[in-house]
C-alpha cells in the first residue's frame, strides 16, 4: 500500500469519525425554566422553597430551591431524556405547608418559560388541628388542651397560669397581685 493510498483511508476515517460525532454527542437547545416564587400578596417567599418540575411524558424529575430573593431556575435540556415540543412540565412547589401545582407546555418557538407561581396563604385554607387560632404551620404547640390561652407561636398557658407549671395556685394568684399593683 502506497503512502497516498494511506493517506486516503486516513481521511476516510477522520471524516467518518467526525460524522458520527454530532449524532452520538448531540446538545439540546436551552429551554431555560424560571421565575419567582411569592406568597399571593406579592411578596417573595425567600430562600429554600422547594420546586420540582416533572416531565409529564418521561415521568423524569428535576429540581431547584429558590434564592433568598425567592427566584428559582432550572432548564428543560437538564432532563435525562431532554425535551420534547408540546410536552407537558409540571411544577410542583412546596415552602413549609404552602404547596402550589401548575404546569407547562414547552413551545420551542419561545425558547424559554418565565412562570411566577403564588402560594395561596389565606388562613381559612391553612390548617388549625387543635383550633387555637394558630395555623399548624406556625404553632410550636399543636396540641394545645381546649381553655388554654396561646401566644402567636401556638404554645400554649392555662389562663390565670402565671408561671407556666400548669396548675392554678397560690403562687400565680401572688403573682397576679404583684402585677396589679404596679
Amino acid at each position: 500500500m502506497n503512502n497516498r493510498h494511506r493517506l486516503k483511508i486516513g481521511l476516510l476515517l477522520i471524516v467518518a469519525a467526525f460524522v458520527s460525532i454530532p449524532s452520538a454527542m448531540a446538545i439540546q437547545d436551552p429551554y431555560p425554566l424560571y421565575g419567582f416564587v411569592v406568597y399571593e400578596n406579592g411578596t417573595v417567599v425567600g430562600a429554600g422553597a422547594n420546586v420540582t418540575f416533572t416531565n409529564t411524558a418521561t415521568g423524569e424529575v428535576i429540581y431547584d430551591l429558590t434564592s433568598a430573593s425567592g427566584w428559582y431556575m432550572d432548564d428543560a435540556a437538564n432532563f435525562p431524556s431532554g425535551y420534547q415540543d408540546g410536552q407537558m412540565i409540571t411544577y410542583s412547589t412546596v415552602f413549609g405547608e404552602y404547596t402550589n401545582t401548575t404546569s407547562h407546555v414547552i413551545d420551542v418557538v419561545g425558547v424559554s418559560h418565565m412562570m411566577n407561581i403564588t402560594l395561596d396563604t389565606t388562613l381559612d385554607t391553612m390548617l388549625d388541628s387543635d383550633a387555637d387560632g394558630v395555623p399548624d404551620a406556625w404553632d410550636t404547640e399543636p396540641n394545645t388542651p381546649i381553655g388554654y390561652w396561646t401566644d402567636s407561636q401556638g404554645r400554649g398557658r392555662m389562663l390565670g397560669d402565671m408561671n407556666g407549671d400548669g396548675k392554678l395556685s397560690s403562687v400565680d394568684a401572688l403573682m397576679i397581685l404583684q402585677q396589679a399593683v404596679r
